[in-house]
């Protein structure tokens, strides 16, 4: 009788899950993970239909429901203890925080990934309320100091965003740097189709980055303009 191998559960958890672009994000991983060796379920605590909506209902979604973070926690602790996931992965310096510190209490042997996206001190600053600027200038990075070095590893999505973390927290033996995956197929596929529709004389690109000094603003203008020179001057950004 063959031996069936038991998957090997991997979650994320992200606090919201809205629109397109996170729907092609958890596509994107569900669909190029080994569904052989792996079952990926993707954790939230606000799930919305246009994401659902948009992704296989084969993908797994678990919704814990709209909670703070005294109620993240206890639910983290919960599903920990009925899930036990062997990977989990988190993103947001808060969440990463409670993640590490659920899974401690669970006691389980779950491996804790966080991720981080942002520069944390422009992402603190720019908080939406005086609370949260206090809370992610002067609160939060005492608890990264406590919880960061518990976690198994922590993946950045650029030099620049890792140098902001290790101003925080000494973590440098746990970081890693994985830059976003940008190119997929469909980018692929369209760089196959005409760039310029016939007939138009300008085309029109939105601007390429956020505001933040973690982007290199440089290195895009400069491949807009070499980009103006090969294409000629109807080109227009904003």
């Amino acid at each position: 009788m063959e031996k069936i191998e038991r998957k090997i559960k991997v979650d994320y958890f992200v606090p919201e899950y809205r629109g397109a672009g996170m729907a092609r994000w958890a596509t994107g991983i569900a669909g190029n993970i080994d569904a052989k060796k792996y079952a990926v379920s993707f954790v939230g605590l606000k799930i919305e239909e246009s994401f659902e909506s948009r992704i296989s209902r084969e993908v797994r979604v678990v919704d814990l429901g709209k909670l703070y973070a005294p109620g993240i926690f206890l639910k983290l602790v919960v599903y920990f203890r009925k899930e036990r996931p062997d990977i989990f992965v988190s993103a947001f310096p808060h969440i990463n925080v409670i993640s590490v510190m659920a899974k401690i209490i669970s006691g389980v042997s779950t491996k804790v990934i966080l991720t981080e996206h942002n520069h944390f001190f422009l992402l603190a600053s720019n908080a939406s309320s005086a609370f949260r600027r206090f809370f992610g200038t002067r609160v939060l990075p005492g608890a990264m100091r406590l919880a960061y070095p518990l976690a198994d590893a922590v993946i950045c999505v650029s030099n620049g965003v890792a140098e902001s973390i290790l101003d925080v927290v000494n973590v440098k033996d746990k970081i890693r740097v994985i830059y976003n995956l940008v190119v997929s197929d469909d980018i692929l596929r369209l760089a196959e189709s005409p760039w310029i529709t016939p007939g138009f004389q300008t085309a029109l690109f939105p601007s390429l980055w956020r505001p933040g000094d973690w982007s290199d603003k440089k290195i895009t203008l400069r491949c807009f303009w070499r980009l103006r020179q090969l294409r000629g001057k109807g080109l227009r950004a904003w």
